[in-house]
Parts: structure tokens; C-alpha cells; sequence
């Protein structure tokens, strides 16, 4: 029973330690969306989102005085209005820093700080070691649209330079089809000693041949044609594919999580 009493209060004395050493260690942020020195962040639903290392979820009416301590600023200082909100869940290390900014207040190809004060505490009440400035630059949609349109004209370009081509070496490859050509049967029958009508059964027969051979041409660069045409098409659906997407967020970038408003 003694031996057991001993392990016991070993047990509680090793938990204790470890509350005291966890409890001491400072607040710190482990992960943001989006990462300090991201560029081509879009400006819609523009938000930080941040995970600490220990739960910082406070009252509902504490939020406003966390407006103190975290702030979104743009390059001359100004400050953006924010919300600060939280994940449901009551202990936890999320928070989402969601701008509220002014219609065209946000700017492209701007750089913005979000920056939190280190007196900044946690539901522990601990507090950062020192002040967080995580800085990022907006996307520039111009640009992004600029080259956009240059890769559709390229493409259409491409498309009528490459079925042009596709088409002249099937021209080059198709053989010259010439019509029979056309005598007089009386003529021709004194010429050669044949009958009038040998010589008309004989101009009908190479008219049939030739009409054949001519329909067979057509058919054929129809076929050479279409096939043309769906392979610029691969081509450009490729080429659609491997351009600079144009990125627009309609949903905050962090929907994953379910947030108190």
C-alpha cells in the first residue's frame, strides 16, 4: 500500500511539473494563412489566419479590446477595421483576423502588415516574447489580366498558324486529279479506226473514274481538315490550362472552420 501511496504522489508530482512548465512557456504563433512575405494575395475576403500554440479564445465581451493588440495596416500606416473571430471549439489556438475595409480602401500590389502587440495574452495569460509583423503583397489583377488576354491571342494565333499549315502539307500530299479529256467522238473514230460509240463509252467510263477519284480527294481532305481543326483545339485547351489562373476568392479562405461571428 505504501509502495503504491509513493508511486501515486510520483505520478501527480511529474503531472504538476509538467502543467507548471507547460503553463510557463510562452505564447507563440506556429502557423498563418496567408505566410509572412506571400505575394498574389487577393483583396476579397482579405483575412489572417492564425494558429498559437496554446488556446486564445476570449469573451465575447473582451473582443473589442483585442483591437489594442492586433491591427491590419497598410503602407502608410493607416489602420484597416478588422473582426476578430474564433473557431467554436472553446479551447482553441485558432483565430481569424477578417479585414473590413472601406469600399476600394484594399489596394492591389500593395503591401499590408498584420501586427500583433507582444502584450497580446493567451487564455493561460500568457504573452508573445516579442511584437509579430507578418507582411504581405496583394495580387495585381491588371497584370494578371493583361497577360491573360496576350495568351488568348497568342493562342488564336497559334491556332490559325498551325491549321494553315496542317492544311497546305495536306494540299502538297494530296495527288493533282486532272479531268479526261474531251474529243470530238466522230474525229477521234476516224483517227483511230474505231466506232463512234466505242469512243463515247470510253470518254463515259474515264468521266466515272475521274468523279470517283475527285470525290475520294474531297473526302479525304475533309477528313485531314477535322482532324486539323481538333488538334489546334488540343492545343489550345492545353495552352488554357497552363496559363496564369486569375485568382478570385468568393468564399473566405478559411471556410474550413466554422467561426462565431
Amino acid at each position: 500500500m505504501l509502495k503504491f501511496s509513493r508511486k501515486l504522489l510520483f505520478v501527480l508530482v511529474l503531472v504538476m511539473s509538467f502543467s507548471v512548465f507547460a503553463s510557463a512557456e510562452s505564447l507563440k504563433i506556429e502557423k498563418t494563412i496567408p505566410k509572412a512575405n506571400e505575394k498574389e494575395v487577393p483583396i476579397e475576403n482579405f483575412s489572417f489566419k492564425l494558429h498559437f500554440n496554446k488556446p486564445v479564445r476570449v469573451k465575447d465581451s473582451e473582443r473589442k479590446k483585442l483591437a489594442k493588440y492586433i491591427k491590419i495596416v497598410d503602407p502608410k500606416g493607416k489602420k484597416i477595421k478588422t473582426r476578430i473571430l474564433f473557431d467554436k471549439r472553446e479551447k482553441s489556438n485558432e483565430m481569424l483576423v477578417l479585414a473590413l475595409p472601406k469600399s476600394g480602401a484594399m489596394k492591389p500590389d500593395t503591401k499590408y502588415k498584420l501586427k500583433i502587440d507582444k502584450d497580446f495574452k493567451s487564455v493561460d495569460g500568457s504573452t508573445l516574447d516579442k511584437d509579430v509583423s507578418i507582411t504581405i503583397k496583394t495580387l495585381d489583377q491588371s497584370r494578371n489580366s493583361k497577360i491573360n488576354f496576350l495568351i488568348i491571342g497568342l493562342m488564336v494565333v497559334f491556332m490559325i498558324i498551325f491549321s494553315s499549315k496542317k492544311f497546305n502539307k495536306i494540299k502538297s500530299q494530296t495527288e493533282e486529279i486532272k479531268p479526261p479529256k474531251k474529243v470530238n467522238p466522230y474525229k477521234e473514230a476516224k483517227r483511230t479506226g474505231k466506232s463512234v460509240e466505242e469512243i463515247i463509252e470510253k470518254q463515259k467510263k474515264e468521266q466515272e473514274k475521274y468523279e470517283k477519284k475527285l470525290e475520294k480527294q474531297r473526302e479525304k481532305v475533309k477528313q485531314a481538315k477535322e482532324e486539323a481543326r481538333k488538334a489546334a483545339e488540343e492545343k489550345a485547351k492545353k495552352a488554357e490550362a497552363d496559363r496564369i489562373p486569375v485568382k478570385k476568392v468568393k468564399k473566405p479562405r478559411v471556410a474550413d472552420i466554422k467561426y462565431d461571428r
